[in-house]
């Protein structure tokens, strides 16, 4: 593998570790640390509709009583990374609730709807789906947060997590939950835009799942899904259904009995999807980044695993753009010859339809600690967005970068 080049990134940082950032330059590309003393969990990062970024975390708090609860915490930055406005739900320091963020959604409207977990019982971890409307202004909007009570329709017994929403051409959202308790299965339902009211509700079965944090509909108005099933091995899994709930078009699992592979991310990709996460392909004893490009009927157009020869390479997220995908990636003991620089850095890889890598070498960014990739995308200037999580002192801290469309900070 040619010489990777290092972004020497957490040098040009090292003033930038909190929320009010000292200097409110207007930088082409940077990279920005958030963190307000407590372990925060990225999520995901969008440019929205003002040209500005929002960021989605989970923040983990010690509540008086020493006991640890999470919250969902809404970062809007400007499209140069400097902070506006920042909010925590529930706000009310000692709340007894716990919440976990997984997926947003932006709205028509200018705010953002946010699908996660509220945990009901931390001893047994037992949850409900969780939904939090906000506004433009990050208030949120009583009526459309809360907590989603499927008890009427399905076991009470049934630990449910929100994973993913969109919403219908009614305005009413369709959301992907995964079920814990007592199996893994899926759900999938469809919730009324004023109240949150369910219209209809489905359970899916067929093997431990776990899923990304995403889900699409065709021109016929039909559901997709994807993740991990589980069953003599792990395979990606991808999932069709019709969008009243009433038929499972199909539901594949796609990989090769020999090899343990998951999916982690997904996204449109001509008429199809691209898929990264993780094979064994290459070695039974190590984790490869998998990259899948599926037809929409589930069949496999192209496959390739990449990796440096570490332990574990993982692919954490995937995103269209300009002239292919890039993948984001973390990977432990990058070699320092390759432009590692701690315990796990992050990494950016541009392919084509056909799985060629576009760029000359993967770009290698990160600190001195574990940096944990969490979203890519692309920005409408071409620029690439990337959110995960840095861990400074056993703290687990929010890293944004923006960089250029060929992956550099300049």
């Amino acid at each position: 593998m040619k010489k990777i080049l290092y972004l020497a990134v957490f040098a040009l940082l090292s003033s930038c570790l909190t929320e009010k950032n000292a200097d409110p330059g207007k930088p082409v590309t940077f990279v920005r640390y958030f963190n307000g003393g407590n372990n925060d969990f990225a999520q995901v990062a969008e440019e929205t509709s003002d040209k500005g970024i929002i960021i989605l975390a989970t923040t983990e708090i010690t509540n008086p009583d020493l006991t640890l609860k999470y919250r969902i915490k809404l970062i809007k930055t400007d499209e140069y990374g400097n902070v506006l406005q920042q909010s925590v739900y529930p706000a009310e320091f000692g709340s007894a609730e716990s919440i976990r963020a997984k997926a947003l959604l932006q709205l028509p409207s200018g705010g953002f709807l946010v699908t996660g977990e509220t945990i009901i019982d931390a001893v047994s971890g037992f949850a409900k789906m969780y939904i939090l409307e906000v506004g433009a202004d990050l208030k949120p909007v009583a009526a459309t947060s809360k907590a989603i009570d499927f008890s009427t329709f399905l076991s009470p017994l049934l630990s449910i997590q929100g994973q993913a929403t969109l919403q219908l051409t009614s305005g009413n959202y369709l959301v992907l939950g995964a079920i814990d308790s007592p199996t893994d299965n899926m759900l999938l339902a469809e919730l009324d835009k004023s109240n949150l009211s369910i219209k209809w509700v489905k359970k899916y079965g067929a093997g431990t799942s776990t899923l990304s944090n995403k889900i699409f509909l065709d021109a016929s108005n039909n559901v997709f899904w994807s993740g991990t099933v589980t069953r003599s091995s792990s395979d990606v899994r991808l999932v069709k259904t019709t969008q009243n709930s009433l038929n499972t078009v199909f539901d594949l699992p796609i990989g090769s009995p020999l090899l343990e592979e998951s999916g982690n991310d997904i996204c449109r990709y001509g008429y199809g999807f691209a898929v990264v996460g993780t094979t064994n392909e290459k070695d039974p004893a190590k984790q490869d980044i998998l990259f899948k490009i599926l037809a929409e009927d589930g069949s496999v157009l192209f496959s390739k695993p990449y990796g440096f020869d570490a332990d574990t390479d993982v692919g954490n997220s995937i995103t269209t753009a300009r002239g292919g995908l890039i993948i984001l990636g973390t990977s432990a003991a990058v070699a320092e010859e390759f432009g590692g620089r701690g315990e796990e850095d992050y990494f950016l890889i541009k392919v084509d339809a056909f799985g060629n890598e576009v760029w000359p070498a993967p770009r290698v960014f990160g600190s001195q600690s574990r940096d944990i990739g969490a979203s890519v995308r692309q920005m409408a200037d071409g620029s690439l967005l990337v959110l995960g999580t840095t861990v400074f002192g056993g703290v687990r801290t929010i890293m944004l970068m923006k960089a250029n469309s060929e992956g550099n900070i300049e």
